[in-house]
């Protein structure tokens, strides 16, 4: 089972896992910021501090923030200066791999975002024309403001999720077919890692 993420604005600093497929399954991940202590009775609470970027040649990998577009944490992989050509390319096709994967579901969520927005206000304005319709518009006070019920979005999210099918089919295939091919240079860098590790 994955571990879970805080929920948190700052920088994940993650130790290596040194299995075949380093960082993808499991990481330990610590909180690159400083304890703060419960503040006392009339003591206020500060913001956090901004978040602290990552190095240039980071030697662990570091785990971002959620992106606000795709929702997705941003991961800069571990890139030592002593990197092999095999580790670098499967470095690099792993950051492509997680590119391609933020850019979809920002698309994605563009996407839903817009069509739920289209749905609100059409349904919204059905009801309002009911409502002025009703022979008993005189009962119902005017200014309250009008939501939508569970039922009416569980129809949105049906029509969406049918509509999106094909796009979502297409990215299972492809994302199973990115991490497959990722299996063979991982173990291609992880023997380049050990034959390292034990030079020294």
């Amino acid at each position: 089972m994955l571990p879970m993420l805080p929920k948190t604005h700052t920088w994940l600093l993650c130790s290596n896992h040194r299995g075949i497929t380093r960082g993808i399954t499991r990481s330990y991940c610590e909180k690159m910021a400083p304890n703060k202590a419960e503040p006392s009775a009339g003591e206020t609470i500060d913001e956090d501090p901004p978040p602290m970027p990552p190095p240039p040649f980071p030697s662990r990998d570091w785990i971002g923030p959620a992106d606000k577009k795709s929702n997705l944490r941003r991961v800069i992989l571990a890139q030592p200066q002593n990197e092999t050509d095999v580790e670098r390319d499967y470095r690099v096709s792993r950051t492509a791999t997680n590119d391609w994967n933020h850019q979809f579901w920002s698309k994605q969520n563009e996407i839903f975002i817009k069509a739920k927005e289209e749905f609100v206000q059409a349904r919204l304005g059905e009801k309002q024309k009911e409502t002025e319709d009703s022979s008993d518009n005189d009962v119902i006070g005017s200014g309250v403001k009008q939501v939508l019920s569970a039922e009416d979005m569980a129809e949105f999210y049906q029509q969406f999720l049918k509509d999106n099918q094909h796009s979502f089919h297409d990215y299972n295939k492809q994302w199973y077919r990115k991490n497959f091919s990722l299996l063979w240079p991982a173990v291609k860098a992880n023997v380049s890692m050990f034959m390292k590790k034990n030079k020294r």
